[in-house]
Parts: structure tokens; C-alpha cells; sequence
């Protein structure tokens, strides 16, 4: 069973469903079909049971044994991918319910709907729900009132930090890396991060990144290392698209970043600080001021 190669068959897929800014709610969709496809087949294939298959893929410490990790696409994101695979025959039938939808993230909120025994939606109840998903002023807000008053949803207040857990891991390596960087004599830090293409700006755009979400209301920045629009820093292009290549530590947190500052509201961020306490995140702040005041 080799799943280092189902992770290079899905990684592809992946880096253009996290990295791609411009990317339609039904395109989300359809990419990660696609993912859930390969994983479908490679699930018959082996006769493998399908969360095995994602700690084999993810790694992980629980049950009788450790298990290596293979990649770095999460369990939950595989899991979504394959359930995606089940929805729908495939992208005429995603374009056709989903035209017009904004964002993945309303849909993700409504996955029940389409899967789950207990309450797939069907006739005008899914004609409903698929008008609201495909209408441009619907928010995520708008599909959770519908999960409340359709689902009676109540969930543990816990129950949502699991979803997170790729999210802490990412950021304790990055904070370990940054924390060895302080450390280091100021021509072999600078020599460290050059090789590494990694600029001063990038340094302080990130310090300034992650203190927005070590509080509610602080207002975060443009990502330098995620943006488009970043002409201004030489060779940063270059940069970024090295370290997506090699799926480096920065690539990863700055992706995380991304992603929170992507969300309509703060829940996860405040989900997040109960994995990652304020003060550990606003130290990260403060060690990359550091190594940027000492480059």
C-alpha cells in the first residue's frame, strides 16, 4: 500500500484548493472531489477502512502505536474529500447545484444536508437550501441559523477544537523554528534566513499577523508571503513559490494565517486560543520582531 504516493497524487490538488484566492465556491467543491476520487479509488483498491487510511496518511500518536507521518493535508480535510466523493457523479452535477455559490466554507456548513442519514434534504427542502447557498448575500451566519432551527444543533463546547489540531501542530514548529533563530550570532541567522529567501519585511508582516489573532479586534494585514501584491519586495515571487514547492515551516504557518484571517468572523481564532494560549501566540510575535531587528 504505498500511501506516499496517494499523498503526491492528492498534494496537487490541495496546494490549488489552499492557495488559489480566486477560487469559486463549486471549483472548492470540485477539487476536492477530485481528491476524494483518488482516495475512493484507492480505498477499493486496498481494502483499507477510511480513517486508517488518514492517519497513515497525516500520522498521529493515538491508538496502540505511532504512526509516521506521510504528508501534511489533515485528517479532517481528506475525511470532507471522501465524503464529497459520495455526494456528487462529479463536476457537471457540482457547476449545476452550486453556480453561483461564494465560498466553500458556506457549503462545508451545510455538507449535513447532502450526507447525512439523519437529515439529507430532499425535494423543496433542498431546493431551498440550495437557493440560500447559491445566493450572493448569504453568510455562514445565515447557514448556521438554518442548522439551529433545522438540526437543533448543540454541540460540545470542545467538540470543534479537533478540528484544529493541524492547525496547533503547525504553528508549535514554527514556533520552535523561530525560537532556535533568536539564538543564533547575527551573520549566521542572516545567513540562515537568506538561504532560506526569507526577507525582513516577510519577518515583521508576520510578527504583525500573528498578534492580530493573539486578541479580538485587532486588525490583521495583507500577508506579504501569501499576496499577490507584493512587487515592491524583490525576488519575492520567487520566494514563495520555493517554499509552496518545498512545503516549507513558513509556507505552512503563513497558510494558516491565511486561512483564519480568510474567515467571516473569529470563532476559530478564539477556538485556536484554547489550544494555543494568547500569551504563547503574542510571544511568537515577539521573537519575530527579534530575529527582524537583528538581520
Amino acid at each position: 500500500m504505498d500511501v506516499k504516493k496517494l499523498v503526491a497524487d492528492i498534494t496537487p490538488l490541495y496546494n490549488q484548493y489552499k492557495k488559489d484566492n480566486n477560487i469559486s465556491g463549486w471549483e472548492g467543491i470540485y477539487l476536492m472531489w477530485k481528491s476524494g476520487d483518488i482516495l475512493a479509488n484507492f480505498i477499493k483498491e486496498h481494502d483499507v477502512v477510511p480513517n486508517n487510511l488518514y492517519r497513515e496518511v497525516y500520522g498521529g500518536s493515538e491508538g496502540s502505536s505511532n504512526i509516521a507521518k506521510k504528508g501534511y493535508i489533515s485528517r479532517e480535510y481528506l475525511s470532507r474529500c471522501y465524503r464529497i466523493r459520495n455526494m456528487f457523479s462529479g463536476e457537471h452535477e457540482i457547476r449545476t447545484k452550486f453556480p453561483t455559490l461564494k465560498s466553500f466554507n458556506l457549503f462545508r456548513e451545510a455538507m449535513p444536508y447532502f450526507d447525512n442519514p439523519k437529515c439529507i434534504a430532499t425535494g423543496k427542502d433542498m431546493e431551498n437550501i440550495l437557493s440560500l447557498l447559491n445566493k450572493q448575500s448569504t453568510n455562514l451566519n445565515d447557514i448556521r441559523a438554518l442548522n439551529k432551527e433545522k438540526l437543533n444543533i448543540s454541540n460540545p463546547r470542545n467538540q470543534k477544537l479537533s478540528d484544529l489540531e493541524s492547525e496547533k501542530k503547525i504553528f508549535i514548529d514554527f514556533y520552535n523554528i523561530v525560537f532556535k533563530l533568536t539564538h543564533l550570532a547575527g551573520d549566521e541567522l542572516r545567513k540562515s534566513l537568506a538561504s532560506e529567501k526569507i526577507f525582513k519585511e516577510i519577518i515583521l508582516n508576520l510578527a504583525q499577523g500573528t498578534r492580530s489573532i493573539a486578541k479580538d479586534g485587532l486588525k490583521h494585514p495583507e500577508l506579504l508571503f501569501h499576496s499577490k501584491n507584493s512587487e515592491h519586495i524583490p525576488n519575492l515571487t520567487d520566494a514563495i513559490n520555493s517554499h509552496q514547492a518545498e512545503d516549507s515551516i513558513w509556507h505552512r504557518y503563513t497558510s494558516v494565517l491565511f486561512d483564519f484571517f480568510e474567515d467571516s468572523n473569529a470563532k476559530r481564532i478564539r477556538r485556536f486560543r484554547k489550544l494555543i494560549p494568547a500569551n504563547r501566540i503574542a510571544k511568537l510575535a515577539d521573537y519575530l520582531h527579534v530575529i527582524a531587528n537583528r538581520m
